[in-house]
């Protein structure tokens, strides 16, 4: 079972990973002729980055509500993890989520700052 736990632990970790936005704070690359250039990013893709990144943080939120939810009956019932596997590994994941969550907020909080510079521009 503690074999299980951390697979479980490991492939939420490397989904987080994958699935995050690989764009570049503030700017896109576009290669044009073999070459790269760096413009600002238009307001429609701070508010797309923005959306997406909401979903991320909604979807954060439901995964450590359950996770805080089997930490609870946990505590309620000892017995039914007696050397604390479960409630450690519950316990890292709701952590390591959370982490996630913050930095998607301070991502969303970035992008909000954008938007409001380029919309007051």
């Amino acid at each position: 079972m503690k074999h299980s736990a951390i697979m479980l632990l490991s492939l939420l970790i490397a989904g987080f990973s994958t699935n995050a936005c690989a764009v570049n704070e503030g700017q896109r690359s576009q290669v044009l002729g073999g070459e790269v250039s760096q413009e600002p990013m238009s307001l429609i893709a701070h508010v797309t980055i923005l959306e997406s990144y909401q979903v991320q943080v909604t979807e954060i939120k439901k995964k450590i509500s359950i996770l805080e939810e089997r930490l609870r009956r946990l505590a309620n019932r000892p017995h039914m993890d007696p050397k604390g596997f479960h409630r450690f590994t519950s316990q890292m994941m709701t952590n390591h989520l959370e982490m996630e969550m913050e930095k998607f907020e301070e991502r969303i909080a970035w992008h909000h700052e954008q938007v409001r510079q380029l919309h007051s521009s």
